[in-house]
């Protein structure tokens, strides 16, 4: 089975303005993405859900993330998981983020 989603590919944290990238996509394709990382790793927002991150701790900066916005790609790997592959080498990987998910805090 073939998935193929048409979204606004929206990449935010608690302490950026969102960056939207109009695209379509399907399971497997690669597409050119910045995460705001200035407070770690946070819920990203696209084809229209919300996804957290699941191999990292929420909210953490591992190593290779930049201090302001981490440049990468981001690829749909299934109908509910996601990777982001930062040009630095780190790979994290979202899933699609509960309902009743806590809210993101504010940064400094």
């Amino acid at each position: 089975m073939t998935h193929r989603f048409a979204f606004a590919f929206l990449i935010m944290t608690a302490c950026s303005a969102p960056i939207v990238q109009p695209t379509t996509t399907s399971v497997g394709e690669q597409h050119a993405a910045t995460v705001f990382t200035h407070c770690g790793f946070y819920e990203v927002d696209f084809a229209g859900m919300s996804w957290t991150p699941s191999s990292i701790e929420r909210g953490s900066m591992p190593e290779g993330t930049d201090s302001m916005a981490t440049e990468g790609t981001f690829e749909l790997i299934g109908p509910d998981e996601a990777l982001f592959r930062a040009n630095s080498g780190l790979e994290v990987r979202f899933k699609l983020a509960p309902a009743d998910l806590e809210p993101v805090p504010g940064c400094d």
